[in-house]
């Protein structure tokens, strides 16, 4: 990590202290009130530590992104709210876009004065489960596989349009594809025309905006030639290894991408799923592998471990982690994968 955290970092747990809407840092906890006030001196540490937090997200630094599970009510507790993630965290996607309610609004104006940006999903599987749905229902055989391209581009153009209806600062775009090995001529063809029918609204959208975050989400050995460009101008790519066993196996996802020699090998994230309270028999967030006491190891680490390790062959850039929300009830501290998955990708953090 950058030096330029060393100074605005190490005021952030007096800045817990001090500054309630600043309490991400450490737990939340009750403080015992002062004599003595010094606004002038808070204000101070409050811009000087905002002011070293965005220098440290815009400086060279594994990545941290997260989905969060965002409600339509109001926040019922305390891990519902944006504001008592880690400020480290990079970016926050929003699985639930469109349900924004004032509280929520309020929090994502606090995050982003820390330099963290807002985004969401644009996802192609549901899509293409809406159009098999309409085909089920179109008992007289009408619609034609014009008309699917024709509702794929529609649905992608209205998914991004939220972008700038909400505010958004950038999205990630998932398709998952498929190996096109054993497919026949015909349904070659219409599996290219339907990828580049989604494709075409992502590339339309961030040429008109270029300055948002974009990222892709998926297994670019299934995508056709047509994507590279499109590729190109991607911020990262993210590869879906949430399912993943072991830290090999994010390894052989970053060869299998790098198939296609359009694919971009300097931007590479990993994703990784929270650990859940309630999974006594460790089904989510666990690798198959072990620590050394015996226990399952956790993916958020094994992957955090694997992204600071160097690489000859492409830049493993940071790590995606699947419903952060969830990792707020971790036993030990709050969010406390996520913030030693930050101290092992970037030592210096002090998230």
């Amino acid at each position: 990590m950058k030096n330029i955290m060393k100074k605005g970092l190490s005021f952030s747990c007096m800045m817990a202290a001090s500054l309630f809407a600043f309490s991400s840092c450490s737990d939340w906890t009750e403080v015992e009130a002062v004599d003595v006030v010094t606004p002038q001196i808070d204000e101070q540490l409050k811009a000087d530590y905002i002011e070293n937090l965005k220098q440290y997200k815009n400086s060279d630094h594994k990545v941290v992104i997260v989905t969060f599970d965002n409600k339509t009510e109001r926040p019922a507790n305390q891990s519902e709210h944006l504001t008592v993630l880690p400020d480290s965290i990079d970016v926050i996607s929003m699985m639930n876009p469109t349900a924004i309610n004032d509280v929520m609004t309020e929090e994502i104006k606090r995050v982003r004065e820390k330099g963290t940006r807002i985004i969401y999903d644009v996802n192609y599987a549901p899509i293409e489960l809406e159009w098999n749905q309409m085909v089920k229902e179109d008992t007289e055989g009408k619609l034609t596989e014009e008309d699917a391209l024709a509702h794929i581009a529609k649905r992608a153009a209205e998914q991004l349009a939220v972008c700038d209806q909400l505010g958004y600062d950038g999205v990630t775009f998932t398709y998952m594809g498929k190996s096109e090995v054993s497919m026949k001529v015909p349904e070659k063809a219409r599996y290219a025309a339907r990828q580049n029918s989604f494709m075409k609204a992502v590339s339309d959208w961030r040429s008109a905006h270029t300055g948002h975050f974009c990222a892709f989400v998926g297994n670019p050995q299934y995508l056709v030639e047509a994507q590279g460009d499109l590729l190109s101008k991607c911020d990262y790519v993210i590869l879906p290894t949430d399912a993943a066993k072991d830290m090999d196996e994010l390894t052989v996802k970053a060869f299998a991408a790098m198939e296609k020699p359009f694919c971009p090998k300097d931007r590479f994230i990993v994703a990784a799923q929270t650990v859940r309270p309630d999974d006594e028999k460790q089904i989510y967030g666990y690798f198959g592998t072990f620590d050394a006491e015996g226990n399952r190891m956790r993916s958020i680490y094994g992957s955090a471990v694997w992204c600071a390790e160097p690489s000859e062959h492409f830049t493993r850039a940071g790590l995606m982690i699947c419903n952060a929300h969830l990792d707020y009830f971790d036993s030990t501290l709050v969010y406390g994968n996520i913030r030693e998955a930050i101290n092992i990708m970037n030592p210096s953090s002090k998230n």
